[in-house]
């Protein structure tokens, strides 16, 4: 039996938010598969017990099965191949691709605020982990790297990649196809 979370969540963001939710617990740190095309909401447990809100958003389909963040960010599902992996590829591959649906690769900065609606207390934590950073809302985010838009000055053969599982962002060589991607837009 599906349990149904109502969450209340007043002034996340600046935005009174009243949502229902099917399949969730607030404790739940990985969203499953089952009952997926129902859930049209949510809970991320931030750190010091705030909660945000994430929307399921079906506004651009080539997304896959996409979430708003409290900001207006909308995440995209990690993009696969054709027979269902996980698709790999270089960072101009993945710029490309993103911008072949009208989306974008996220930021570093957009990373940092997905990882701290995540759990993580603010900070730098370049490449430290970050304490309280646990995985949640988006499915598969634990198990990749991603690649992120961001390329550091001092190094332009390299760009900022995030790390799903610890939520550390670190430095990766632009010219390996060894990063997944998540693709994301702001309408």
């Amino acid at each position: 039996m599906k349990s149904k979370i109502f969450a209340i969540c007043l002034g996340v963001i600046g935005v009174s938010t009243l949502a229902v939710a099917e399949g969730l617990s607030s404790n739940s740190s990985t969203p499953s598969d089952s009952g997926d095309r129902n859930v049209s909401v949510r809970i991320a447990d931030g750190s010091n017990g705030v909660k945000f809100v994430f929307t399921r958003d079906r506004s651009i389909p080539a997304l896959g099965k996409a979430w708003k963040d409290p900001s207006g960010m909308i995440w995209g599902d990690i993009v696969r191949t054709a027979l269902g992996t996980v698709n790999e590829m270089d960072y101009s591959s993945a710029v490309e691709y993103c911008k072949r649906i009208n989306a974008k690769l996220p930021s570093k900065e957009d990373f940092v605020r997905l990882r701290e609606y995540m759990g993580a207390i603010p900070g730098g934590y370049f490449p430290e982990v970050p304490p309280g950073y646990k995985p949640q809302v988006l499915r598969h985010l634990s198990r990749h790297f991603f690649w992120s838009s961001s390329i550091p000055e001092r190094d332009i053969s390299d760009a900022y990649i995030f790390d799903g599982r610890s939520g550390s962002i670190g430095l990766d060589s632009r010219y390996y196809y060894d990063n997944a991607l998540r693709c994301v837009s702001k309408n």
